[in-house]
C-alpha cells in the first residue's frame, strides 16, 4: 500500500456561545493526516493508520470526501 498524506478541511464545533457576526467569521480547521491509501476513488479517499503483515486487514480506517481535500501527497516507496 502507498504512503499519501492528505491536507484537508474538517468540520468542528464550539459549545461557547458568540455573537452572529463573530460567528459568520469561523473557518473550518486544516489538518494534515499521513497514512496507508486503502481506496482512492472518485469522491472520497479511505486511509488506515495501521496494516498487517499477514492476512489482508488493516485498522483504523479514515474517509474523506475529496470536496475537503485542500491537497494530496503520494510518498515514494523505499526499498
Amino acid at each position: 500500500m502507498r504512503v499519501v498524506e492528505v491536507k484537508w478541511q474538517d468540520a468542528w464545533i464550539d459549545t461557547d456561545d458568540m455573537t452572529l457576526s463573530k460567528a459568520k467569521k469561523l473557518k473550518p480547521v486544516i489538518r494534515s493526516t499521513v497514512g496507508y491509501l486503502v481506496n482512492d476513488c472518485e469522491d472520497w479517499v479511505v486511509l488506515s493508520t495501521d496494516k498487517f503483515e499477514k492476512g489482508k486487514e488493516i485498522s483504523a480506517p479514515m474517509v474523506i470526501p475529496k470536496g475537503m481535500i485542500l491537497e494530496y501527497h503520494e510518498y515514494e516507496e523505499s526499498t
